[in-house]
């Protein structure tokens, strides 16, 4: 009976022992055993070729890649993943305070791949998930106002830079899909229609059509392209025009021209929100409509013809 007692007790004690050194001891002092975490430069070529490639465009995959060529390595250390402090990180994405759009991109790959190798357990901690970056500010575009409009016209010596400003401040398109329109396929004198030939994106909606008055049509074009210089050209011209003239326009101005405009002489929110392609009505009136101070111009007056044609 007492060697089962002591068979008993040493038992217990055997159990007490177990149970100290797996559930009470400080875990601190506890060997873990971990994997060895891969090197940076060789985990983020693999997070693009196994995790992002099937959601990347061809065009987008190659710029990452530059990024890690041209952004990460010259600035980072190659070194194990769970090796990186949350500081050194940080200290990366500040060299590219100063622009904030490409600070952004360079965040989404090297955060995306910290988060990865967590969730696929490779890191037990995300240094990157503390990382402050820069807002990236929504662009503010000034519409071009009445008097404005008045001296630019005057201004444009070439009557081809002349006609692409009416033309986009009277339609609303931007500068590449005017360079898109071929006139025997996309005008349609008879209906009055202009139909923009490209394709959407997930950012902007192209393929629409816009009502249009002969007008503005450039005198003699017939057939081929409407425009037939480049936009790289005619963003040169009126960028160099807008700083002499001291004008705080660009050319996406020309959109927030016809729409504000539009506004100005009592077309519908909604007509011109169809007419612009935008999703949703608070973005042609929050952010493209624009008080317009009160004056007539040929771009004021072709719209207003329009209106009264489309009877609307």
């Amino acid at each position: 009976m007492e060697n089962q007692i002591e068979k008993l007790i040493k038992s217990i004690e055997r159990l007490n022992d177990n149970f100290d050194r797996y559930f009470l001891r400080d875990s601190a002092s506890a060997p873990v055993p971990v994997s060895p975490a891969p090197l940076l430069y060789d985990y983020l070529a693999e997070y693009l070729n196994t995790y992002r490639r099937k959601f990347q465009s061809v065009l987008t995959l190659a710029e990452n890649f530059n990024r890690i060529e041209k952004q990460v390595k010259p600035n980072l250390e190659n070194k194990p993943l769970n090796s990186y402090s949350t500081l050194e990180l940080q200290e990366l994405i500040n060299r590219f305070e100063n622009t904030p759009n490409a600070q952004k991109k360079l965040a989404v790959l090297v955060g995306g791949a910290f988060l990865k190798a967590v969730d696929t357990g490779l890191i037990s901690f995300n240094p990157f998930k503390a990382v402050e970056i820069v807002p990236l500010r929504s662009e503010s575009y000034s519409v071009i106002q009445p008097k404005q409009q008045l001296k630019i016209l005057k201004a444009i010596k070439d009557d081809r830079y002349r006609d692409l400003f009416v033309f986009c401040c009277c339609t609303g398109m931007r500068l590449g899909e005017a360079f898109s329109i071929v006139i025997d396929r996309d005008i349609d004198f008879r209906q009055k229609v202009i139909s923009i030939p490209l394709d959407d994106t997930s950012k902007k909606k192209h393929k629409r059509n816009i009502p249009f008055l002969p007008d503005i049509i450039p005198v003699g074009r017939l057939s081929g392209k409407l425009f037939e210089f480049s936009q790289s050209a005619a963003q040169s011209y009126f960028k160099r025009l807008f700083k002499k003239m001291n004008i705080p326009a660009v050319p996406h101005s020309f959109r927030h021209t016809f729409i504000s405009c539009c506004h100005y002489i009592g077309i519908s929110p909604k007509q011109v929100q169809v007419w612009a392609g935008h999703s949703t009505i608070s973005m042609t009136m929050d952010r493209y409509t624009h008080i317009i101070e009160g004056r007539e111009t040929p771009i004021i007056d072709y719209l207003k013809r329009l209106k009264k044609f489309l009877k609307i």
